[in-house]
């Protein structure tokens, strides 16, 4: 069992449970003098920690890692694509060297 106090205004309605340091005397918002009683509430029961294994299972049901052979092709496609449109762009340029904008790019 946790004891303390109860603190309570009866203008405001406001009810304070303090325990371990000193109940106030004042209500901070209109500052009259609190009621003061016992309290007595029981602890609560400790959570029971998971084991080793049950955390390792939650880690891997959430987060898993892709197969190597995935992120790769993921990769080589996206190295494509950015040097087909590199190479795109370059040519696109060169057609248009004629141009008076390019030639002041170039």
């Amino acid at each position: 069992m946790v004891s303390g106090k109860k603190c309570r205004c009866e203008s405001c309605k406001l009810s304070v449970n303090v325990v371990g340091t000193p109940p106030p005397t004042v209500c901070p918002y209109c500052r009259t003098i609190l009621e003061q009683s016992d309290l007595e509430f029981p602890i609560a029961e400790p959570y029971p920690a998971p084991t080793e294994e049950e955390v390792r299972g939650r880690i891997k049901s959430l987060y898993h890692q892709p197969h190597k052979g995935n992120v790769i092709l993921l990769a080589v496609i996206a190295v494509t694509m950015l040097a087909s449109a590199v190479f795109l762009q370059l040519r696109n340029a060169e057609n248009y060297g004629s141009s008076r904008f390019i030639e002041k790019i170039i």
